[in-house]
């Protein structure tokens, strides 16, 4: 069958691009930490050259010692070790280029004497965590070393162009807490010389249309179509999705495209309710290992409250946008990134699902402004395990737990943040977890503020109606300790 509007080429000998199979190491300065003289008393530095100390607790060098500090020293010289609080970062001679993939290696050891183990390691660009990783005493045992990695490829929504930063830190506030760190190496790939595509191969070079249902019977078909083709940059495939009767799916919608950031996903932006894409059983959109979608909007999203599914969901470092023209519902998480996906969800309505409306978790990252989470069975906005969210101007209402969850050093930003209705708590950080929520507000919510195992909340200039003001179930008392004003 003909497809409108579609340019496509049978012969491209001239058409070329990279191919990246190398890789070169990046200079971290100090990167064993043997560049500073260590004193005999008191037998460590408290400064490391080429490293800066940003958090509370001290850093420094020093000899790890076989059998007092290590089961096997490895042959190591000296190590960095990070106390209770303590964080540190480098910023090597590397920036970021579109593309590019990036990968970190670090060892972390835990000395004998260390009961407990809490660190994460980030690699940063303009304030910006793009990767990073959460390690505790069950991935290290006492006594020993670990050698750990991050990597992640440069995407056009990163800050292109901005110096990556190294960044380590000890989450523990136990006095007695120590994490040592050695042999930071960062590795970047290399483009080498520009190859042809093989022949015959179709491309898409032009603005592209492709009809649902007339053309093609619905989106997994189109996007099947796609399968073969390569789309240039300056072209954008839009799959037009004008007729939602048949649009119901058993199984995900995967976003799998190489080019998949030059295709939108578009059905009626008028009215999102008339285009219901219905998943049973199954998860709804899903892309994972740094692929991108430049775009979908103007649909209703629904599942039937399955267990472990995700209406939209991004992981390994993919990426995607929901337009503000998007409704999600019936899923167990409506939005779901993890391990360094990214979803951007500004303005959109998450509702009724039998778990979280949205989530960002073991690193993952969900920018949702504007957005709305209500009637879901456990939180409206829950961040977990070093995720990030942005929700600034948002609405939490009527869920079954909290309205905005930080939860084990899960990071919530909600200025002008709103609950109400929330038959748990408005806003609860618990376990480290972070929420910076300044003139937020609380209306008819259980409980407003509420912290626990050292959660800290920033709620200056808040207002609350008809809402406790804080409440910790651990100790039954009023606690300003875990507030920020």
């Amino acid at each position: 069958m003909f497809k409108k509007n579609l340019f496509i080429l049978g012969v491209l000998g001239a058409i070329i691009t990279p191919v990246i199979t190398s890789a070169a190491t990046v200079s971290v300065l100090n990167n064993n930490f043997e560049s500073d003289a260590i004193p005999i008393t008191p037998g460590y530095t408290t400064s490391i050259s080429g490293w800066v100390k940003n958090g509370a607790g001290e850093i420094g060098a020093h000899i790890p010692d076989k059998d007092i500090d290590y089961l096997d020293t490895g042959g190591r010289g000296q190590v960095a070790y990070l106390n209770a609080a303590g964080k540190m970062y480098n910023a090597p001679a590397a920036k970021i280029v579109s593309g590019e993939t990036y990968t970190l290696t670090f060892d972390v050891g835990r000395a004998l004497s260390q009961t407990n183990l809490s660190m994460i390691a980030r690699i940063k660009a303009n304030g910006l965590s793009l990767v990073q990783v959460q390690l505790n005493k069950t991935q290290i045992e006492a006594g020993t070393w670990e050698t750990h990695n991050l990597t992640f490829t440069a995407t056009d929504d990163m800050p292109i162009g901005s110096k990556l930063v190294i960044e380590f830190q000890n989450l523990s506030f136990d006095a007695a807490s120590r994490v040592d760190v050695d042999n930071v190496k960062l590795m970047t790939s290399i483009k080498e010389p520009l190859k042809p595509f093989p022949k015959n191969l179709s491309i898409i070079n032009a603005a592209t249309t492709l009809s649902v249902p007339s053309e093609h019977d619905n989106v997994k078909d189109a996007l099947e179509y796609l399968s073969d083709k390569y789309i240039t940059s300056n072209a954008i495939v839009t799959i037009d999705v004008d007729d939602c009767s048949n649009e119901s799916y058993s199984f995900p919608i995967d976003l799998v495209h190489p080019q998949g950031k030059q295709i939108e996903i578009i059905g009626n932006t008028t009215d999102p309710a008339a285009c219901v894409m219905q998943f049973n059983g199954s998860s709804g959109f899903t892309i994972t290992n740094n692929r991108q979608v430049k775009r979908i909007n103007g649909f209703h999203i629904k599942g039937n409250g399955v267990n472990k599914t995700d209406g939209v969901s991004a992981t390994k470092g993919a990426s995607l946008s929901l337009g503000a023209s998007t409704k999600v519902t019936g899923f167990y998480n409506g939005i779901n990134a993890t391990y360094g996906g990214r979803v951007y969800a500004n303005t959109v309505l998450v509702s009724q699902n039998a778990g979280s409306g949205i989530v960002a978790q073991y690193g993952g990252y969900v920018q949702a402004n504007g957005s709305q989470s209500n009637e879901n069975t456990l939180h409206g906005y829950l961040s977990a395990d070093g995720g990030v969210m942005e929700a600034l101007n948002s609405k939490a209402s009527k869920n079954d737990y909290n309205g905005y969850f930080a939860d084990t050093f899960g990071v919530i930003k909600g200025d002008n943040a709103m609950a109400s209705g929330n038959l748990g708590s408005a806003f609860f950080a618990s376990s480290k977890g972070i929420l910076d929520v300044p003139s937020s507000s609380t209306s008819n919510d259980f409980v407003g503020y509420q912290c626990a195992s050292g959660g800290q909340i920033n709620q200056a200039n808040s207002s609350q109606v008809g809402t406790l003001t804080l409440y910790i179930p651990e100790v039954g008392v009023y606690d300003q300790n875990c507030l920020i004003q």
